[in-house]
């Protein structure tokens, strides 16, 4: 059999509340007229109707109490249903306040890093533009030479190899630089990466005009370079 609900049953028992109330008015009222009619006495029909008014009252007591349970389940889950938020918001409060030490720790390492960059010479070599006569946009990199003078404190560059950095891409590896314009846009030398087997390189816009070259190490003579 289906599980009749609480609520279902709360409503049968006021359903035969109600009906007992309608019977008793009517016992009451054919008890009046048969006494009056027939002289009868109340005593047969007085115990139906005190039996009657026994069932209504245990009726009664029955919705209410199941109305005290209902009442009692209720309070249990709304006291459950809070200690559960209270315990949620502490969790988040507790998460909030170490997001906001890992976001200050961050802060502060940020800041170290920045105090580092600052108390050093930062050797960097501006690019102004990413192509050359060879058609190949990406591959080179322009430049003016000054700055690669100050860069690599020397002027005898032309051919050397570079250990650099790509401030965009973040690629770390070995260049080699002309001192002349071969085709490019912008600037008086240019340069690219030394190519390797062993060294995987970018292979889509390995230089842009707006990147920066950190300067790291200067190296020998490029092999082949003229």
């Amino acid at each position: 059999m289906p599980e009749v609900s609480l609520e279902d049953r709360v409503s049968a028992l006021e359903k035969d509340v109600e009906k007992y109330k309608k019977w008793f008015a009517i016992a009451v009222g054919v008890t009046a007229i048969l006494c009056a009619v027939f002289g009868l006495s109340y005593v047969g029909i007085g115990a139906e109707v005190n039996a009657a008014l026994n069932e209504a009252e245990r009726k009664e007591t029955a919705i209410s109490n199941i109305h005290d349970s209902v009442e009692a389940e209720a309070k249990v889950f709304r006291q459950t249903v809070a200690t559960a938020i209270q315990n949620r918001t502490k969790e988040f409060e507790n998460l909030k306040r170490h997001l906001e030490v890992q976001i200050q720790e961050v802060s502060v390492s940020a800041n170290q890093v920045s105090e580092i960059i600052d108390s050093f010479p930062i050797r960097a070599v501006n690019i102004l533009s990413n192509d050359h006569k060879s058609g190949k946009t990406g591959e080179f990199f322009n430049f003016q030479a000054a700055e690669m003078d100050a860069a690599a404190g020397r002027v005898d560059w032309h051919c050397l190899t570079l250990t650099s950095l790509n401030s965009r891409t973040g690629y770390l590896g070995t260049v080699i630089a002309w001192r002349a314009n071969n085709g490019g846009s912008n600037g008086d030398a240019h340069g690219r990466y030394e190519f390797s087997d062993d060294v995987p390189l970018p292979q889509i816009d390995r230089w842009q005009g707006g990147d920066r070259l950190f300067l790291l190490h200067t190296g020998l003579k490029s092999r082949g370079c003229n």
